[in-house]
Order: structure tokens, then C-alpha cells, then sequence
């Protein structure tokens, strides 16, 4: 132990538990937008909710919603690298401040044009949207119909079985060889 800090065998775990979950979601999240374009995406997430539907679930507004926050990230980024030199330019220093609410007060004059370009770019977002006579919703047709293939439903397999595999795993032994291992190798 450390002043006030304990550290224990279990925090140990718990905090590489985190790591490795937080890299498994950037790796899968990855992995996921590189090999699938945005329509697809789009098209999978509707696909997926329809069933709920029938309860009054706006699938197709979901999935729209998705995929126009998936299309604003990119053009977000280049907003706000846009806004940062801007004011870098005009000598502002954003990174001064050592808390969270300095940092925050630093940061309030990109913030806030980053905002207001957002909601600029939303309404832009409607108003083209209405020009070409959008309507979500029932009575909406698809010009690609997905069907599900052979490999589709090997990768379904795959996930039960990965699935069923970590439900079903002995995480319990694993935990004490760790520990057992995590002793010897601290000398307690």
C-alpha cells in the first residue's frame, strides 16, 4: 500500500478487466466500420429493430439517426481542428488549466462556435432533406434488399458459439492461478 492507496490482487484484475475491455470495443468498433460501409450499417440496424416495430418502435428513424451521426463525425473533426488553430491563431491557449473546470473554461471559445455550426449544419441537414421530399417511416421501400448468405449464418455460429465458450468458461480457477501467480510474483 501506498499513503491512502491499497492496491489488492482484486484491483489488479478489475483494472485489467477495463483494459482489455475498452481495447476489445475500440478493436471490434473498428474492425466493424472498416469492413462495412454506412448504408450497410444503416441497413443491418433496421433490419435488426424491425421486429419492435410492431410496438410502436420507430426503427427506420433510429437507423437514420445512426447513420447521420455516423456521416457528421468526420466533418465534426474537421470543424473543430478548424476552430482550435483559429483560435491558436488569434493566441489563445486551450490546454492551460490543470482541472477539469479550467480546461472547460479554456476550451468554451471553440466550444461554442462548434455548436453553432452543428445546429447550422442540422438545419442545412432538414431543409435538404425536405427539398427532396424525405418521409421515414411506414410505406418506406429499400433499393437493396439484404439477404442472409451461407457465410452470414457461419458467423452467427461463430458468435453463439464464442458466446456460449465465455458463458461457459471457468473463470473462477482462472482468477486464483492469477492470484496464486500474482503472490509469487510479489513475494506475499
Amino acid at each position: 500500500s501506498y499513503w491512502i492507496i491499497k492496491i489488492t490482487g482484486c484491483s489488479i484484475l478489475s483494472v485489467i478487466g477495463m483494459i482489455l475491455r475498452l481495447v476489445a470495443l475500440i478493436l471490434l468498433t473498428g474492425m466493424l466500420t472498416m469492413t462495412s460501409t454506412i448504408s450497410e450499417l444503416t441497413h443491418g440496424i433496421e433490419k435488426l429493430l424491425r421486429p419492435l416495430q410492431k410496438i410502436g418502435f420507430p426503427a427506420h428513424e433510429i437507423a437514420m439517426v445512426f447513420t447521420i451521426a455516423l456521416r457528421f463525425v468526420p466533418t465534426l473533426a474537421e470543424e473543430l481542428e478548424k476552430l482550435l488553430k483559429a483560435q491558436v491563431a488569434r493566441g489563445a491557449n486551450i490546454r492551460l488549466g490543470a482541472n477539469p473546470i479550467q480546461r472547460t473554461r479554456h476550451f468554451l471559445p471553440v466550444l461554442i462556435p462548434l455548436f453553432l455550426t452543428t445546429l447550422r449544419r442540422g438545419e442545412l441537414l432538414i431543409e435538404a432533406m425536405e427539398a427532396r421530399g424525405y418521409t421515414g417511416g411506414k410505406g418506406r421501400s429499400h433499393y437493396i434488399q439484404l439477404q442472409l448468405t451461407a457465410l452470414d449464418g457461419l458467423a452467427l455460429l461463430l458468435i453463439i458459439g464464442l458466446s456460449a465458450a465465455l458463458l461457459l468458461a471457468p473463470f473462477d480457477a482462472l482468477d486464483s492461478k492469477f492470484l496464486l501467480l500474482l503472490a509469487q510474483l510479489t513475494g506475499q
